[in-house]
């Protein structure tokens, strides 16, 4: 009980810690880091806001699918999942399906 309140303060255990800080996401690094004069890209929509019909929509992966990322879609933000395939970003991509709030695309 005393040892685990007072581990935290005792430079022993500063060993056995870990005090690295992780930035960024699989998808790439986190747009709210870093350079505040970089443009900044939408929030991802989530399920509720998929429209009715995406599937057949063209639009850009905005981030790297690996299988997921992000890409716009219609001027909007989405994220997105691949069949398990790596899209590079800035490559086309198209919605071949729907299922609940994932929108699933494949390369074109």
């Amino acid at each position: 009980g005393i040892l685990a309140l007072a581990a935290p303060r005792l430079h022993l255990f500063d060993r056995l810690t870990l005090k690295t800080v992780i930035r960024g996401t699989s998808g790439g690094p986190n747009p709210n880091d870093g350079d505040s004069e970089s443009p900044q890209e939408p929030e991802p929509y989530w399920e509720d806001e998929i429209p009715r019909g995406i599937v057949g929509h063209s639009g850009v992966a905005v981030s790297v699918l690996r299988p997921s990322g992000r890409a716009e879609i219609g001027g909007k933000i989405y994220s997105v999942e691949t069949d398990g395939s790596f899209v590079p970003q800035g490559t086309p991509v198209v919605v071949v399906r729907v299922r609940g709030n994932r929108i699933l695309v494949k390369q074109t």
